[in-house]
């Protein structure tokens, strides 16, 4: 099933540009920040601010419930971390290998 969607992609095709949406190019932009942050974001959140929020016994609705807003928070760091770290770190790369 996973080739019905990936097999198109490897040959450039966009699904009628879709994958061509400037909010999607983005998200690819921002994508290695999201995955380094995430798992530190969710820890933090869990652990540090609302750990009551993991107990058992608290019905799964509330903990899934803040999902949603956890990929929000994600999202927007993420963007942060991209433009004022990772950007210019790769700008520098650059001017230091040339």
């Amino acid at each position: 099933m996973l080739l019905l969607f990936f097999f198109p992609i490897a040959l450039e095709n966009r699904f009628f540009r879709f994958l061509n949406h400037p909010v999607l190019l983005l998200l690819g932009e921002i994508s290695y920040s999201i995955y380094l942050l995430h798992a530190i974001l969710l820890y933090f959140i869990f652990s540090v601010c609302f750990p009551k929020w993991i107990d058992p016994s608290i019905p799964p609705v509330i903990f899934w419930s803040t999902m949603p807003m956890m990929a929000i928070l994600t999202v927007i760091i993420s963007f942060f971390s991209y433009a004022l770290i990772e950007k210019p770190c790769m700008r520098w790369g650059k001017r230091l290998a040339s």
